[in-house]
């Protein structure tokens, strides 16, 4: 529902959607109704809360600006399956004043990062606001353009730091269902455009990341997996001035891949409780602690450029 209110307000506005509820709102209410009925602001308003809050499919058809016309009868049960299949790449979670809103500058990652860990990974003394990034930086982030539509406070900040990482490439992901073999009847995945349903029979059979984590530490002593190390690109970022809640977002899987393998998200700041791993995607490491402990969601090249890979 969240993608199909931000839509809306693009193809309404043709201005890239604010990053939340307020920012939504906010800029709602400054469009006049001669451009934009109220109709068709609730609409959008109601489409793009946060997930507690947000309207399902079957209620947003239903709102009076849909009309009568556009009822479940006349969208037919094809659609309204494609519809309903639809998830949200995005979750509320809670932020502390002090904390950063941080937005990788090649793929659709929104995060909430601590202070402290905010400046033990990006220098905050060298931030460049957006608009005055070279046209060589610029050609380096993908996403610029949307971080300085979506929010002008957004300030691009360089990484202090190179991260290591362990590549899941096919025999990668074949040696993780085997290991937890039970995984493979208790998830079904599907799909429906570029959003991802995924289906747990037995909670009890999908293991936590600390065993997937553990197990992959494995490997890479047994020199089965090998680490490589990159080099971010920085992340567009501000600090949140007050306490609330704010939304964030994980990198969503372009294309349905022939394997996939499903796990626990850690109990914090996460956009999912339940992450799913593709081949292409890695796992992060760390050196001082010597095993993993996050992941990185696909299309690496596009936040990240490759430093050296060690055997």
């Amino acid at each position: 529902m969240w993608s199909i209110g931000q839509t809306l307000y693009l193809m309404m506005t043709g201005k890239m959607p604010k990053s939340t509820p307020e920012q939504i709102e906010l800029a709602l209410a400054k469009i006049p109704t001669s451009k934009m009925s109220e109709g068709c602001k609730n609409a959008i308003k109601v489409m793009t809360q946060y997930e507690a809050d947000r309207v399902s499919i079957l209620q947003a058809l239903r709102l009076p600006w849909v009309g009568e016309a556009q009822s479940a009868e006349a969208l037919g049960s094809e659609v309204l399956t494609s519809l309903s299949s639809l998830v949200s790449q995005t979750k509320k979670v809670e932020a502390h004043a002090g904390d950063w809103l941080v937005r990788e500058v090649g793929t659709d990652g929104v995060h909430v990062i601590q202070n402290d860990r905010m400046g033990g990974a990006y220098d905050l003394e060298a931030g460049i606001e957006i608009g005055r990034l070279s046209e060589e930086q610029k050609s380096q982030m993908l996403n610029w353009k949307i971080a300085a539509d979506e929010d002008e406070e957004l300030v691009w900040y360089p990484a202090t730091k190179t991260r290591e990482f362990v590549l899941i490439d096919e025999s990668a992901m074949e040696l993780l269902l085997e290991e937890f073999v039970n995984l493979r009847d208790s998830v079904e995945v599907s799909w429906a455009r570029d959003s991802v349903n995924v289906e747990v029979a037995s909670e009890t059979n999908v293991p936590s990341n600390r065993k997937v984590f553990d197990f992959v530490t494995k490997l890479l002593e047994a020199g089965t997996l090998h680490i490589s190390t990159y080099e971010k690109k920085g992340v567009f970022a501000k600090r949140m001035a007050t306490d609330g809640n704010v939304t964030v977002a994980h990198t969503k899987t372009e294309e349905p891949p022939d394997k996939v393998f499903v796990y626990k998200s850690p109990p914090r700041k996460s956009a999912h409780d339940t992450l799913m791993l593709c081949p292409g995607d890695a796992l992060v490491y760390r050196r001082e602690e010597q095993k993993c402990h996050t992941m990185e969601k696909l299309a690496i090249q596009n936040n990240f450029t490759m430093a050296s890979h060690r055997r």
